[in-house]
């Protein structure tokens, strides 16, 4: 029997896979209606498109979210090299590239709610905290993206999540995926 004609097993209208990658992050969705047609994304950088978008995330002093991927490096170089409005250095922001690869050494051992990534200025951050925002981004994305594809009568209760774990630790990481606060 071939895919085409063997029906979704997912009961929700949309699925998608959110991936965070060691260098690159994105998503892809198809439709129960027609499971075997994927639909992604393309991010948009300077002069780069692509249909994953780095993987960076830029928080505030705070540690609130600022901005995630393409944006997030633009925007740290822009405060680096300029400043910001309110006067802040760029080393006062989280910036965290490709912080995923950071994660390899602390796979190796024990992942709980502790675990923290450092970002480019030495500074830690909680894993939690910085998978929950990317992951938190890209879903949020992607509604957007299947709201302007479908109507805004789509959300994220109409969506199986699928959170690959591939590569170095996928058994550490598969637990740190099951503690994440997905909403």
């Amino acid at each position: 029997m071939s895919t085409e004609s063997r029906k979704s097993t997912s009961s929700r209208l949309i699925v998608t896979a959110i991936d965070i990658g060691t260098t690159h992050s994105g998503y892809a969705f198809s439709f129960r209606s027609d499971w075997t047609r994927v639909f992604t994304n393309e991010w948009k950088g300077q002069k780069i498109a692509s249909y994953k978008v780095s993987t960076a995330l830029l928080l505030n002093p705070d540690k609130s979210f600022n901005s995630f991927g393409y944006e997030a490096e633009e925007t740290y170089a822009d405060i680096a090299l300029y400043g910001e409005d309110e006067g802040r250095s760029f080393k006062e922001y989280y910036f965290f590239h490709r912080f995923k690869k950071t994660l390899k050494t602390t796979f190796t051992k024990r992942v709980h709610r502790d675990t923290t990534c450092k970002d480019k200025n030495g500074r830690k951050a909680n894993a939690m905290l910085i998978f929950t925002l990317s992951i938190r981004y890209l879903k949020d994305h992607l509604l957007e993206v299947i709201r302007r594809t479908v109507g805004d009568e789509i959300n994220a209760d109409d969506i199986d999540f699928v959170l690959p774990s591939q590569q170095f630790g996928a058994r550490q990481q598969k637990c740190l995926c099951e503690k994440l606060p997905f909403r």
